[in-house]
């Protein structure tokens, strides 16, 4: 049988720790690429980066994973980032530039780009990606099944448009019991996240 391969088409940002001076790569799609290549599934990612020192610190973390961003598109101006800083052992965000050129550049997909995303058997995206106009396009061209996370924000309108596109779509319900701080294991400590999307519309 042959391996699945997973590309992952949207965001890409990283967090900074005002309270730590560092920044930390991540996004939903940046994660699930990281995430499938812990597992031994190759992966590609394909998203938009900036020309400042957040987009190369990504593509850096990303070559050393061994994950193909070879049809990344690269724009003069900011990669997405957020500020965050710790309250206790908890995250605050604090406000980010909402994905930063990702939200003013449209992916235009070229053929080349549709011969590259056959070769994969799941294309992975989120809607903090920015992909929303050109999701039609890739269903009815590509012809790889979509999982689409539609994380807590969606509306019914919004549903409607996108979950006929998606192979696999994940609207997250959120009840009482699970906004609040993840609990703790025997020795007291929170489980660690690789990390969660950093900018938010």
């Amino acid at each position: 049988m042959s391996a699945v391969k997973i590309i992952a088409i949207g965001d890409n940002v990283c967090d900074k720790y005002l309270s730590r001076g560092k920044m930390y790569p991540g996004g939903q799609c940046v994660n699930t690429c990281a995430y499938a290549a812990a597992n031994g599934v190759p992966s590609a990612y394909l998203g938009k980066f900036g020309s400042d020192e957040v987009a190369a610190y990504n593509q850096k973390i990303l070559h050393e994973l061994g994950i193909d961003i070879s049809h990344c598109r690269h724009f003069e101006g900011e990669n997405g980032f957020a500020m965050v800083t710790l309250k206790g052992n908890d995250r605050v965000f604090l406000g980010s530039n909402k994905g930063g050129v990702a939200k003013e550049h449209s992916f235009d997909f070229t053929q080349e780009d549709l011969e590259y995303i056959k070769g994969f058997n799941l294309i992975y995206t989120n809607l903090n990606s920015y992909i929303e106009e050109d999701l039609p396009f890739l269903h009815n061209t590509a012809g790889v099944p979509i999982a689409y996370d539609f994380s807590t924000r969606w509306t019914d309108a919004y549903l409607e448009k996108g979950l006929p596109l998606c192979h696999r779509g994940h609207p997250v319900l959120r009840t009482p019991e699970c906004r609040g701080p993840r609990p703790r294991d025997a020795e007291g400590r929170r489980p660690r996240r690789f990390h969660r999307a950093g900018h938010h519309r």
